[in-house]
């Protein structure tokens, strides 16, 4: 089903049983029911880029719906929040003509295609944004999948420091070239959630023209042997824990090796119209809270990138962040001063969080309350624990959409019975995990309340500061410590 007959399907949704039947397909729309009884509908922005007309329509479009913000997700997508029934179709309907089509980015689709933020614009082996720019293009001519056991995500990186975590993903290519060759690493069946684990090494070089044969073997292996009896047991990385790793690899190779006899399925890297040298190189990181950007905010950054006389470009990151890529060093401090509000220069208070309860209907806590909490007392705290603390990773429930597994430090939600049979919000916290370079999952280092998390953010940074070492190093070398003075918060 295509956009818009999606929207002739709206109407359906004006009767009990038409809301049903509404549910059933709506996901796979990037459409899903709030908690408030309106709806969330997610846009797919392709390579994260946004250009300066798309963003002039979109800040009109925020604006009719009367929207104070814009959400980044951590899929580089953009997402508006409480849309009621009657602007479904409009907002629908204008994000598809702007570009930011809704078609595949819920449900059991093939969602946004992830690359890393400075691809183009940094030390890379090459830019893989033509890459990805063209993978989607096929996808949508080809009507992106909606039948799959569940969600399959993709993710590119530009070298092997992996910033973009390609090897978390269902299918993940990471930019190499051998003997100055353009190629990708393959690795496939990572993932979050529940049961996470990083994915294998499937090839070790494959032609920048074969990645789509790829995507196609790993998307038939998917639908050939994915569970769709349970649907906490349906996505690839589950069919690698059943396969073995050896099975894993050698089905996917002998579909890899049917499907690359398809000419059509090559991708066709010829049209180099949007290639260009980019002159400058510096980038300009901004971090609005909680990823919402607000509607005002979207336009101060755009009026700044129509005023720049040489090519820049506005990418969204996989932190719910954005960059503005490819400054001078004059108008990257420029930037650094114009938005001084969502330039954070220390890491810890660039918070990654999901939505959380206070939408999102799997939510089990809400996030925004304790991202306001660590922000605003760490603030007031020694500004050396904010420069030695790292990012900082929150999910409100086991689904991971926060990514907490892979960040430094990370935080999952939870519900804790009381002894009067009330309820309290806990997080699980994951200690250690790395997002580039050595991608690694954290380590869980039990419960603690959510009210205590600030306090033992705030010990932890002067711990660190006492040892006189990075928070890495630390953090390695003394988990007994750690869990001991972790006990006086839980």
């Amino acid at each position: 089903m295509d956009i818009y007959n999606f929207l002739n399907v709206l109407d359906i949704i004006n009767t009990e049983k038409g809301e049903t039947e509404f549910s059933k397909i709506s996901s796979s729309y990037g459409v899903y029911l709030e908690r408030t009884g309106n709806f969330m509908v997610r846009g797919r922005v392709n390579s994260g880029e946004i250009t300066p007309e798309q963003g002039i329509k979109l800040i009109s479009l925020g604006r009719r719906l009367n929207k104070e913000s814009i959400h980044i997700t951590t899929r580089q997508d953009i997402q508006f929040h409480d849309i009621s029934k009657e602007e479904l179709k409009i907002t629908a309907k204008e994000l598809e003509e702007l570009g930011f089509s809704i078609v595949g980015t819920g449900g059991n689709t093939i969602r946004n295609i992830v690359i890393s933020p400075k691809s183009g614009y940094e030390n890379e082996e090459f830019d893989v944004s033509f890459h990805v720019k063209e993978v989607s293009k096929k996808l949508k001519d080809a009507g992106i999948k909606n039948d799959f056991p569940r969600k399959y995500k993709i993710a590119f990186s530009n070298n092997e420091t992996d910033d973009v975590n390609a090897q978390i993903n269902d299918l993940g290519f990471i930019a190499i070239k051998k003997n100055d060759i353009k190629g990708f690493k393959v690795y496939g069946g990572g993932g979050m959630g529940k049961n996470p684990r990083l994915g294998i090494l499937l090839q070790d070089f494959i032609t920048e023209e074969e990645v789509y044969v790829s995507i196609t073997a790993m998307a038939e292996l998917f639908n050939k042997y994915g569970n769709r009896e349970n649907k906490h047991k349906a996505r690839i990385r589950y069919i690698l824990d059943n396969f073995g790793e050896t099975k894993f690899k050698e089905e996917y190779l002998k579909l890899f090796f049917e499907k690359s006899k398809e000419k059509d399925l090559k991708l066709n890297l010829d049209n180099s119209s949007n290639k260009f040298e980019y002159t400058n190189k510096e980038n300009l990181y901004l971090h609005p809270l909680h990823g919402k950007l607000k509607i005002n905010d979207l336009e101060k950054i755009i009026n700044f990138i129509k005023e720049i006389k040489y090519k820049t470009k506005l990418r969204l990151t996989n932190t719910q962040g954005l960059y503005i890529l490819g400054l001078n060093k004059e108008d990257q401090k420029k930037g650094e001063e114009i938005f001084y509000d969502l330039y954070n220069q220390h890491k810890v208070l660039s918070l990654t969080a999901c939505t959380g309860a206070s939408t999102c209907t799997l939510g089990l806590l809400k996030t925004d309350i304790l991202v306001k909490e660590i922000i605003e007392f760490l603030k007031s705290k020694n500004e050396k624990v904010l420069e030695i603390l790292p990012n900082i990773g929150i999910s409100g429930c086991i689904n991971s959409c926060g990514q907490h597994l892979i960040f430094p430090i990370g935080f999952m939600g939870k519900k804790r019975k009381t002894e009067n049979g009330n309820q309290s919000d806990i997080y699980e916290i994951f200690l250690g995990g790395r997002r580039a370079e050595i991608l690694k999952i954290g380590e869980s280092y039990g419960d603690i309340e959510r009210s205590k998390i600030k306090d033992f953010l705030f010990y932890l940074g002067e711990k660190i500061l006492e040892s006189k070492k990075d928070y890495q190093t630390f953090v390695d070398e003394n988990k007994i410590e750690i869990e001991n003075f972790l006990n006086y918060f839980k």
